[in-house]
């Protein structure tokens, strides 16, 4: 079955360019790479349909500053440019018109009001230094499920409050512990009530 080319959408600052990749979120195999000569490759499944997307940037970029995240029917990108300076005529190298790549209206920006505007946030995302090159599951990493990864590196296997403590540390709470302080007070009143002293002074002398 022939891969399918997904929808990409872009902008740019002046140091960086927001890329976008449309796959629907039911992928699996997913695997990306760039390279600092200025490429960017994704291939995916989703469905019964294969996604596989190279393309070569207008520019080098800096891949080991440059991050990535997933978000619902995407992959999203923020990609260091080598060399900052003045904004890129186009997205790709060659001159040509693709049709499946559009402007991100919701990133984009004029370049003089650059500074006007706050970058995308993409806090949480994850890096691509010392991953080494070429898509065979991400520098090495022996063709693994690189979304898959990142889900459990999240959820950490649902631990949810430490394997149904409840957060109440197995009853030793403030609760108990007043029962317990009750309990205490109680003994020691019995105590009291059982010890009643040395014998006074006339009981001795009557001995």
């Amino acid at each position: 079955m022939a891969a399918s080319t997904p929808h990409v959408l872009w902008a740019q600052r002046s140091n960086k360019l927001f890329v976008t990749v449309e796959i629907p979120s039911d992928r699996k195999d997913l695997k990306l790479d760039l390279e600092d000569s200025g490429r960017i490759k994704v291939s995916a499944e989703s469905g019964s349909k294969k996604y596989n997307l190279d393309l070569e940037l207008y520019a080098e970029i800096d891949k080991e500053n440059s991050v990535w995240k997933t978000s619902g029917r995407s992959i999203e990108f923020s990609i260091s440019k080598k060399e900052d300076g003045p904004f890129w005529p186009r997205l790709t190298k060659e001159k040509v018109k693709l049709a499946y790549v559009n402007i991100d209206w919701n990133k984009y920006v004029d370049e003089d009001e650059e500074e006007e505007k706050e970058e995308p946030d993409f806090g949480g995302g994850q890096g691509f230094g010392g991953m080494g090159g070429g898509m065979g599951g991400m520098g090495g990493m022996g063709g693994m499920d690189m979304e898959a990864m990142m889900r459990n590196l999240g959820g950490m296997g649902g631990m949810g409050g430490m394997g149904g403590m409840g957060g109440d540390f197995g009853g030793v709470g403030p609760e108990s512990y007043g029962e317990d302080e009750e309990d205490g007070n109680a003994n020691i009143e019995d105590l009291d009530q059982e010890d009643d002293g040395p014998p006074g002074l006339e009981e001795v002398e009557n001995k």
